[in-house]
């Protein structure tokens, strides 16, 4: 009876070490997870950082054509009020001429603040 005891004894530490082995070679994988995990969120987070500095720059050259675009627009008027002999400093040549800059204007800052917006998009994207 005590080989009997002696071996469900011995049987039952060998379970329980190979269930702690177990055990331990779970936490080992999961920890490698977690830490496989945080480094993809890492780069994720660069990358989104990346582009959001990319979006403002985009933004920048596409504000920039704006402003060209309006600049020769403004001048394309003046030639064509001066072609027919029209006063462009006074009345309603002036009033077309103050226009088109306010709207150039606004133009120009609202690709502006979507280059803003997109920016900030990403880097909160990158956050979660």
């Amino acid at each position: 009876m005590c080989g009997l005891a002696t071996i469900a004894l011995v049987s039952t530490v060998a379970g329980a070490g190979v269930s702690a082995l177990g055990a331990i070679q779970q936490g080992k994988a999961i920890q490698a997870e977690a830490n496989f995990n945080a480094q993809v969120q890492k780069n994720n987070a660069i990358f989104a950082d990346r582009q959001a500095a990319d979006a403002i720059a985009r933004g920048r050259i596409i504000e920039k054509q704006q402003r060209l675009k309006n600049s020769k627009l403004k001048g394309a008027q003046r030639v064509a009020f001066a072609a027919n002999n029209v006063v462009v400093g006074t009345g309603s040549p002036l009033d077309v001429l103050s226009f088109t800059a306010s709207q150039g204007e606004l133009d120009a800052q609202i690709i502006r603040a979507n280059a803003k917006r997109e920016s900030i998009n990403l880097k909160f994207r990158a956050q979660n």
